[in-house]
């Protein structure tokens, strides 16, 4: 009887598996309903996605400025020998009006001010003497010696953000100084969460024994923050058909997406897939081939998706870096959604799975030669340590090969600020030579 289960449970598991790069290529065609657009305020658009390409209107700036704080000059007046020249009134950055300079004469000048008609440099103030009514200075100075230029930062109809780009606040100070005071952004993703689990309480309650808080929920939801959706409905259900079928008939009304983690295996209450069937989902696939990660499916009910988590936290987050997160901005338009990808030095052991792609988290440390890629000890998908203290997925190809000290790994980046840096890192790859770090072999689940 055992085996005829494992026999059934095997073929249910292969039907409509997929790998992972297959599985991001059914994303990005499915994606053929986009968000629609809205105009904000530009101090609104961060994290946004621009949905028109935006271009400088005039040159950026149209005049010529000083670069540093000193005296304007025709650069034809100067010489190596020390010269006395006479001195006009000063110009600040704020001045409008075109002033011109005699030859001969030098103007006081601030730095980022217009430089007055006649000029073309700018000795700096330090290089410069006062003397009885004038200032002098030696040294020959070349045409546009520490001036900034016309359209130095762009010009007249160059390209600033081009569509399909998250803006970010250094691209806020781009569009700003180009007088870009509304710009067009996606709509906000409606996004619906359902958390599953007989076992789930809320954050604030003490669990009883066999219970666990609903760490999933706060994760994803943040997730779809940070990644410009809007969380629309966010419920927890128990193991309950019913209770589920009408759930998911709510979430699916009115969202763009709808997330749901837990019941996604083949246990006697993960109803969450059949529910969704039921429901008229049709799945583009039903699990894909990843450790951890396998339940996660995607499919879609007329023009809303629908994305179906593991319960188990770890599992959950490696679905939400890979798939959840960059569906997110694929939805709103984005050029570039997915998780930057790095090449990096082993320093531990991991070892390959023969049918999926195996994604260990990792520490990340910058040392002299490049990026090192340290395994986390404990990988056991149940877990919301390891993945909290991860700085990205090492990216392991399907195969029987022991990935092993020294050879490079491909690694999704996580969270950048968790990437490090010498001077502990000597002590942490002295630790690494230990059994504890050998992932693949030792402390998997």
């Amino acid at each position: 009887m055992a085996q005829a289960r494992a026999r059934t449970r095997r073929a249910r598991i292969g039907d409509g598996m997929i790998g992972l790069e297959e599985a991001r290529h059914s994303l990005l065609a499915a994606a053929t309903t986009r968000c629609g657009y809205e105009r904000v305020p530009l101090l609104d658009a961060v994290g946004r996605v621009i949905t028109r390409s935006l271009y400088a209107s005039d040159d950026l700036v149209p005049f010529a400025r000083s670069a540093m704080d000193g005296y304007a000059v025709a650069s034809a007046d100067t010489t190596d020998a020390a010269r006395t020249f006479l001195v006009h009134e000063p110009i600040y950055a704020e001045q409008s009006t075109l002033r011109h300079q005699s030859s001969g004469m030098v103007t006081p000048i601030a730095t980022g001010a217009p430089l007055p008609e006649g000029a073309d440099a700018v000795v700096p103030i330090e290089d410069t003497t006062r003397v009885d009514g004038g200032v002098r200075f030696a040294g020959r100075l070349l045409s546009g010696e520490n001036v900034f230029p016309p359209g130095d930062d762009a010009r007249l109809g160059d390209l600033l953000v081009p569509e399909g780009t998250v803006i970010a606040p250094a691209t806020l100070g781009l569009l700003a100084a180009a007088g870009c005071a509304f710009v067009d952004v996606a709509r906000r993703p409606r996004v619906s969460l359902i958390s599953t689990g007989e076992e789930l309480v809320a954050i604030g309650e003490a669990p009883s024994r066999g219970q666990v808080r609903n760490s999933n929920a706060p994760v994803i939801a943040s997730a779809i923050a940070a990644n410009g959706g809007r969380v629309h409905v966010n419920a927890c259900i128990r193991d309950d058909r019913h209770a589920l079928r009408d759930a998911v008939e709510h979430a699916l009304a009115d969202c763009d997406l709808l997330i749901t983690t837990g019941g996604a295996s083949v246990g006697e209450r993960d109803y969450m897939k059949s529910v969704l069937r039921e429901a008229g989902v049709s799945f583009a696939f039903d699990e894909v081939a990843l450790r951890p990660g396998r339940p996660f499916a995607f499919g879609s009910r007329g023009a809303t998706y629908v994305a179906v988590l593991p319960g188990n936290p770890s599992s959950a987050f490696v679905i939400l870096t890979e798939f959840v997160q960059p569906f997110l901005r694929v939805l709103q338009g984005c050029t570039q959604p997915w998780p930057p990808r790095v090449r990096a030095t082993l320093r531990g052991r991991i070892h390959a799975r023969p049918s999926r792609t195996y994604a260990p988290y990792v520490a990340l440390r910058f040392l002299g030669n490049g990026l090192q890629a340290i395994p986390l000890t404990n990988q056991c998908s149940s877990l919301t340590r390891t993945f909290a203290e991860a700085a990205g997925l090492a990216i392991v190809p399907p195969g029987s090969t022991d990935y092993v000290w020294g050879d490079a790994v491909d690694v999704d980046i996580v969270d950048w600020s968790r990437v490090e840096s010498a001077p502990k890192a000597d002590d942490i790859l002295q630790s690494c030579t230990s059994n504890d770090h050998q992932v693949g072999l030792h402390h998997f689940c």
